[in-house]
C-alpha cells in the first residue's frame, strides 16, 4: 500500500540568521570598538516566491573593548647640570629623576640606568 501526502507549502516570515563573532578591538589598549553582524534569512510565499522583507532589529551591533588604560613606560628627566664635590673638585655629580612612574600607568616598562653618575677626576677616565 502506498501513501500520498500532499503538503501544502508553508509561508514563512523572513527571520535573523545568528550573530557573526565580534570583530577584533579597533584598540589594543585604550577604549577601543568592536562590531559584529547578522543577516537576514529571507522568508517564503505559498507559492514559493522569496519573500524579501526586513527584520525588526539592528543587522549591526557595536560595543566598546579593551577599556583599560594603555601601559606608560617610565621617564627619566633630563640630567641636573654637573656639580663638584669632595676636596679640590676632583669628583663631580649629576642626577636626574623619575618623571612617570611606570608602576602608577598601567604596567609599563621601568627606565633603564641608574638616577645619578658620578666622575671622579683624580682616575684616569675615558669621559
Amino acid at each position: 500500500m502506498v501513501t500520498i501526502i500532499l503538503v501544502d507549502f508553508i509561508t514563512s516570515e523572513s527571520t535573523w540568521g545568528l550573530w557573526k563573532a565580534w570583530s577584533t578591538c579597533s584598540k589594543s589598549c585604550g577604549d577601543g570598538t568592536q562590531s559584529r553582524e547578522r543577516h537576514v534569512t529571507p522568508g517564503w510565499t505559498r507559492d514559493r516566491k522569496l519573500k524579501e522583507r526586513g527584520c525588526a532589529g539592528p543587522a549591526t551591533e557595536v560595543r566598546a573593548c579593551n577599556l583599560g588604560c594603555c601601559p606608560v613606560d617610565g621617564q627619566w628627566s633630563y640630567w641636573s647640570h654637573w656639580m663638584s664635590f669632595g676636596g679640590l673638585k676632583s669628583t663631580s655629580r649629576r642626577e636626574k629623576e623619575l618623571v612617570v612612574d611606570p608602576s602608577h600607568h598601567a604596567m609599563g616598562k621601568y627606565c633603564s640606568g641608574k638616577p645619578e653618575e658620578i666622575r671622579d677626576y683624580g682616575k684616569s677616565s675615558n669621559d
